[in-house]
C-alpha cells in the first residue's frame, strides 16, 4: 500500500515535496526533479531554500508562515532558480503537516511550472497595447458596440466626428 502511494505521487505533473519541521526535504518526486532541475538524490537532505533558490526564500517561507498561523494552506508565486540558472515561475501550494498528537511536523509543497502562462500574459499584453496603440491613433472613427446597441468603447476620431465633448459622454 504504501508503495501505491508512493508510485502515485511519483507519477504526479504537479512538483511535491515533503519537509520536516526544520525545512529539511524528506521527499521529492519525479515533476519536482523535472521543474527545479534538482535530482532527487541530490534533494533529499537539503532545505527547502536551497532547493527553490529564491529571494522569496528569505522573506515569505510558508513553513515559517503557517506554523504559527491559523492558515493551513498557504499558496504563492514565486521565481525559483533552476540549478542549470534559468529561472522558472511557479506557483505553489504549502500545507502544514501534523503528527499524531496534532502538532506541526513538517509540511508538504505542491508547485506548478508556469512559464508558459507567463509567455500568454506577457503576449497578450503586448497585444493589448498594440491594439490600444492602432485604436486610438486611427483617423477613422473606430466603435466597440454591444449586441444591446451600447457602445463599449469609440477612438478619439470617433468622439470628434461625432461632435461630442468626451469619450464618456458617449459611452453608455
Amino acid at each position: 500500500e504504501e508503495q501505491d502511494i508512493l508510485q502515485i505521487l511519483n507519477n504526479l505533473p504537479d512538483g511535491l515535496f515533503t519537509m520536516d519541521i526544520d525545512g529539511t526535504i524528506t521527499y521529492f518526486n519525479a515533476a519536482a526533479e523535472q521543474i527545479t532541475g534538482l535530482p532527487v538524490s541530490h534533494a533529499i537532505g537539503m532545505k527547502c531554500r536551497q532547493v527553490f533558490n529564491s529571494p522569496a526564500c528569505d522573506t515569505d517561507c510558508p513553513l515559517k508562515r503557517t506554523v504559527w498561523a491559523e492558515k493551513e494552506v498557504y499558496t504563492r508565486e514565486v521565481t525559483v532558480a533552476r540549478t542549470d540558472g534559468e529561472k522558472t515561475p511557479i506557483i505553489c501550494s504549502f500545507s502544514r503537516l501534523r503528527g499524531p498528537h496534532d502538532n506541526v511536523v513538517g509540511g508538504v509543497e505542491v508547485f506548478i511550472d508556469i512559464s508558459d502562462r507567463k509567455h500568454l500574459e506577457n503576449d497578450l499584453r503586448l497585444s493589448e497595447r498594440k491594439y490600444r496603440r492602432i485604436f486610438e491613433g486611427s483617423k477613422d472613427m473606430i466603435l466597440i458596440i454591444s449586441k444591446d446597441g451600447t457602445i463599449k468603447d469609440v477612438n478619439q476620431a470617433g468622439v470628434d466626428l461625432l461632435e461630442y465633448a468626451s469619450k464618456q459622454e458617449l459611452l453608455g
